[in-house]
């Protein structure tokens, strides 16, 4: 759900963004053959790994 556009934190909905950022890095990611994970790290927090193929 984090990876859809405009989706925000219900914390984070009165603070400026636009919820596009992660959007845009896993479209990025998967356009050039990689991929983009999130994992919440505790006790808050969140762990974004982006990949990409070796060339």
């Amino acid at each position: 759900m984090l990876l859809r556009r405009f989706t925000r934190a219900p914390e984070h909905q009165n603070l400026p963004g636009t919820g596009l950022g992660l959007a845009i890095a896993d479209e990025l990611a998967r356009a050039c053959g990689g991929s983009l994970t999130v994992a919440p790290t505790g006790p808050h927090g969140l762990t974004v790994e982006f990949r990409l193929p070796a060339l």
